[in-house]
């Protein structure tokens, strides 16, 4: 569907991305490197511990890699043939074979990508260090793997490192090795699985920083001489643990967490499993965030959520990043306006509308002047265009108005189902959508086809009157995208909508709240009302992501604007309307 004025998200000649086909299911990834910051070098040998999926002849192993230097493979303890082309590392695969450890021997030198060095520079605060960065598939630059989100591995991280650094990985600390000739190997378990672009690997001159606020045992990472900002910058931390178990209905799935802050970061933070990685863009101390009203809560609230989507579950590929992006921005804001409000649910729920709606100001920006798409397309030229607005701010409305609609505490119920049946699984919007379904009983195919599937949303003219021989309020309604197109493309242009209509009752203290269905391009509704009201809100909580055109007067949008009965949207709305 696309409206005049806006723009397709990529040409017609752009081809399908499906997903990438395997041979066999990497169970576990033993990655053993030694790391030289001054030479900007990685050597070292990765395990792959391979289940393949059938035995039919002329099987090739291939794992991705570029511009490395290959200096051997062996399969279970013995050398193996393997050639390289095209950025794959292709290794025959012996028909007997039903399972195998392909171990590959290899150097990256000055990486492009993956891994990024960055030397001290004390005239900035900069400390030495080096780190890396996987999504979107990245990793292969510096170390042979399937660089696709489509298998989960655990992982044994073993880094050889200057005794003088500190490195960081996924998962849980092993003791670490005596140093000899300066040097110390860190090693990090990670038993739970996840994809291959959440591992992180970082070294440098680092100090720990403790935090003891939460469930399970948390540690911060920041450049030495930094730790009293990396204190104050983390505080959400162990409450948004706290939070976001209760509310999702399943605790921590990681057996630690904490955050690494790096220098030159591209982006804000990074969601690795058990181990965030932050840009040092926000480090501040206590007194900053008084003296500037601003802090870093939200982001670091929003890299927590993926901890559970996008790292306990992972979208099987990139057409379905939504799982991760539109889930970590609704729980972010969710989670967020709890923090600030501290217990008072008025408060809470003004932080909320506010958080949606500068989340809705952002879409519509960007549909307007930008593209308009699908929440789900598999047409894309590269991953990195999915990471937009619609990913991130729409498919959060998109799951608040799905809330709003099924209610709290079965929009819960369904979320925790979701959850716990896929915990550790690669997920497609389908799973999402049956999660639903079951937990609720209710049919949601045209939810998902009107809001996932379907590029845009609607944009709503509403016009009332008061009929006083009939002592009805008369509200007259129309989806303007749908109503302009020819009759024949209405009916699938048309949203169906739940739309509730709320009056004041004229000498009363009451409010009349109605709530409708809207399934028509063009309708109108009468509703009993024996006296003009002073004024009518129509969705007055935002609960829908829409687009609204509404003529009342200065008169009744100020006495709207005025009426705190209402909640904070509708207010807003009359404000600017």
């Amino acid at each position: 569907m696309s409206d005049t004025g806006t723009r397709p998200f990529c040409g017609p000649a752009t081809e399908q991305q499906w997903i990438r086909p395997r041979i066999a299911r990497i169970t576990h990834v033993d990655l053993a490197v030694s790391i030289d910051l001054e030479r900007q070098r990685i050597e070292g040998t990765v395990e792959h511990r391979c289940e393949f999926h059938d035995r039919r002849s002329g099987r090739i192993l291939e794992l991705d890699q570029h511009d490395l230097e290959i200096r051997s493979v062996e399969i279970d303890g013995r050398p193996a043939a393997f050639t390289t082309a095209d950025n794959r590392l292709a290794i025959p695969i012996a028909d007997a074979l039903a399972t195998a450890s392909v171990r590959v021997s290899f150097i990256a030198d000055h990486p492009a990508k993956g891994m990024y060095f960055i030397p001290a520079d004390p005239s900035r605060a900069q400390v030495a260090m080096c780190w890396t960065q996987g999504a979107m598939e990245d990793h292969s630059h510096w170390f042979p793997c399937f660089d696709s989100p489509n298998n989960l591995s655990t992982w044994r991280i073993g880094v050889r490192h200057r005794s003088s650094l500190i490195a960081v990985a996924n998962g849980v600390k092993e003791p670490a090795t005596a140093p000899v000739d300066g040097w110390t190997t860190s090693v990090y378990v990670q038993d739970r699985p996840h994809v291959v672009y959440l591992v992180n690997v970082v070294v440098g001159d680092f100090a720990e920083v403790r935090d003891d606020s939460g469930p399970v045992p948390i540690a911060h990472y920041v450049p030495r001489g930094r730790e009293a900002e990396g204190a104050a910058m983390f505080r959400a931390t162990g409450f948004a643990i706290r939070w976001l178990s209760d509310y999702i209905g399943l605790a921590f799935p990681w057996p630690r967490y904490g955050h690494v802050v790096v220098h030159k970061f591209m982006w804000g933070g990074m969601e690795n499993a058990t181990l965030t990685t932050i840009t040092d863009r926000v480090l501040m101390d206590a007194q900053v965030q008084a003296r500037e009203d601003i802090d870093c809560d939200s982001l670091v609230i929003h890299e927590l959520v993926h901890q559970w989507y996008g790292d306990l579950l992972t979208m099987k590929g990139w057409s379905d990043i939504w799982l991760n992006e539109s889930f970590a921005t609704y729980l972010e804001a969710r989670c967020a306006a709890a923090w600030r409000a501290q217990g008072d649910s008025s408060r809470e729920a003004d932080e909320l509308a506010l958080l949606l709606w500068i989340d809705r100001r952002a879409y519509l920006d960007e549909d307007s002047g930008r593209y308009r798409r699908a929440l789900v397309t598999n047409r894309y030229e590269d991953a990195y265009e999915l990471f937009d607005r619609v990913a991130y701010e729409k498919g959060c409305l998109v799951l608040h108005q799905l809330c709003r609609r099924l209610g709290e505490e079965r929009f819960r119920a369904a979320l925790t189902l979701y959850t716990s049946r896929h915990a550790h699984d690669l997920v497609e919007t389908a799973d999402f959508r049956q999660a639903l379904e079951d937990a609720t009983g209710e049919p949601l195919d045209w939810y998902f086809d009107q809001w996932v599937h379907r590029a845009g949303h609607p944009r709503i003219k509403a016009r009332w009157r008061h009929d006083p021989v009939r002592g009805a309020l008369v509200v007259d309604l129309e989806q303007t995208h749908a109503s302009a197109k020819p009759a024949s493309e209405q009916h699938v242009l048309t949203h169906r909508l739940a739309i509730e209509v709320v009056w004041p009752v004229t000498g009363s203290r009451d409010l009349e709240r109605r709530r409708i269905e809207l399934v028509r391009a063009v309708d109108t509704l009468v509703l009993p009302c024996p006296a003009a009201p002073a004024w009518v809100a129509l969705d007055p909580d935002g609960d829908l992501l829409a687009e609204w055109d509404e003529d009342a007067d200065a008169t009744q949008l100020c006495a709207r604007l005025q009426d705190h009965r209402l909640g904070a949207d509708a207010r807003a709305r009359a404000a600017v309307a």
